[in-house]
C-alpha cells in the first residue's frame, strides 16, 4: 500500500491519511489541507485552524487543527481518474470568537471540502469522501454533502451487514479498564459519480479479547467497509 497524510500538529499528531493499493493505482495528485488557516485563511497549507491556538489552551486543548486529506488516482487498468477525500471535523457545536454561533465551525469546515469536491466534479472526476464526520445522518454537515448530490453508501448498498452499536456497547481500555461509549452514526461513506453500482455496506462490529481477557470493541468508533464500482 502507499500512504498519504500529514500530521495535523495539534497534541494528538492525528493524520486523516489515506492508503491505497499500488499495484492497482497510481498516485497523480496529493495534498492535506487545513479547514481554515492560521491567518484565516481557508483551505492553508500551514497547520492552524478556526480556532486559535489562545482558544485551544483555554479549553484544554479539547479542541483540534482540522484537515482534510486527498488524493488524485489513476487505475491501471483503464486509466480511468478519481478523487478520494479523508476528513476528521470538529465536533458538533464548537464555536470560536471568529465564528461564534454554535456549529458555526463544524459547519464551515464541510463548506470547504464541499467546495474543493465539486471543484473536482467540474472537472470530470467521480469523488469519494470519507471520514469522522462528528454529524450523525439528519444534521447540517450531512444535509450539505446530500444537497451537493453525494449518495451515502450506506443507504444505497444491495447489501447490507452488521449492526450500529446500542446504547449499552462500550468500548473498555484495557489498560486502563475505561469504558467509554460507542460513537454511532457518524463515520460516512459517499460518493459522488455520473454512476455508481453499490454492491455491499459492512458495519465490522465484532468484539475481540484485550489483553486482560476482557472482551469488547478494540475502539470507541466501527469500522465501515464499503464495496462500490464508479463509471
Amino acid at each position: 500500500y502507499g500512504r498519504v497524510g500529514t500530521d495535523r500538529g495539534d497534541s494528538t499528531h492525528e493524520q486523516t491519511a489515506i492508503f491505497y493499493r499500488k499495484d492497482k493505482f497510481d498516485l497523480k495528485a496529493s495534498g492535506t489541507k487545513w479547514l481554515y488557516g492560521e491567518e484565516g485563511s481557508i483551505g492553508s497549507d500551514k497547520v492552524g485552524g478556526l480556532v486559535t491556538q489562545e482558544e485551544r489552551e483555554a479549553a484544554g486543548q479539547k479542541c483540534y487543527y482540522r484537515c482534510y486529506t486527498y488524493v488524485l488516482l489513476e487505475r491501471k487498468s483503464d486509466g480511468q481518474q478519481f478523487v478520494f477525500a479523508n476528513t476528521h471535523l470538529e465536533l458538533a457545536g464548537y464555536k470560536s470568537d471568529s465564528y461564534p454561533n454554535k456549529g458555526d465551525v463544524q459547519n464551515k469546515q464541510i463548506d470547504y471540502i464541499l467546495n474543493f469536491a465539486k471543484q473536482m466534479q467540474d472537472q470530470g472526476y467521480s469523488v469519494i469522501l470519507t471520514g469522522d464526520f462528528n454529524a450523525q445522518r439528519g444534521s447540517t454537515v450531512c444535509n450539505k454533502i446530500d444537497a451537493l448530490g453525494f449518495v451515502l453508501s450506506e443507504d444505497a448498498t444491495t447489501k447490507l451487514t452488521g449492526a450500529e452499536p446500542t446504547e449499552n456497547d462500550k468500548f473498555v481500555n484495557g489498560k486502563s479498564g475505561e469504558s467509554k461509549k460507542i460513537n454511532s452514526n457518524i463515520d460516512h461513506i459517499y460518493v459522488l459519480a455520473k454512476s455508481c453500482y453499490f454492491d455491499s455496506y459492512r458495519i465490522c462490529n465484532e468484539t475481540f479479547a484485550d489483553s486482560q481477557g476482557v472482551m469488547g470493541f478494540p475502539s470507541d468508533h466501527l469500522p465501515r467497509v464499503a464495496v462500490f464500482a464508479i463509471g
